[in-house]
Order: C-alpha cells, then structure tokens, then sequence
C-alpha cells in the first residue's frame, strides 16, 4: 500500500533537485553567456523549474488524500 511519506519523500527530493539546478545553471551562467545558452534557459531550464514547482503543491495534495484514504482504511 502507498504511503504518504512516499510522496513527502519525493517531494523532497524533486525540491532539492530543483535547487541544486537552480545553483548549478547559476554557477554555468556566470561563465557562460551567449545565445545558445539563453535559449537552452528559455527552452529547458525555466519550463523544467517552473513546471516542477508546480507539481509540489498537487503533490502535498496526493499525499494528504492519500493519507486520509489509509486512516479510513485503517478505521474499518
């Protein structure tokens, strides 16, 4: 049975990958700056970040659906 740690888990996960990119792509963008590298922002990174910030707050939502399913469950 899927637990709703598993989602805070990875949640947590997806949370520290988004800013370990965002610190990373930081430090490359300090000695990287021409076109090509505006659009691999433009085209990958931001999208990337911006949709992965929006799954954290469905993901929050999962796990507390989730959780109330497993106390209903456990209640019967």
């Amino acid at each position: 049975m899927m637990r709703p740690g598993s989602f805070q888990s990875g949640s947590g996960h997806l949370q520290e990958a988004m800013d370990k990119l965002q610190r990373r792509w930081a430090d490359v963008s300090e000695h990287w700056d021409d076109v090509n590298r505006r659009e691999l922002e433009e085209n990958h990174i931001t999208p990337l970040l911006r949709e992965a910030s929006a799954l954290l707050p469905a993901i929050g939502q999962m796990s507390e659906a989730v959780a109330a399913a497993v106390r209903e469950l456990e209640e019967r």
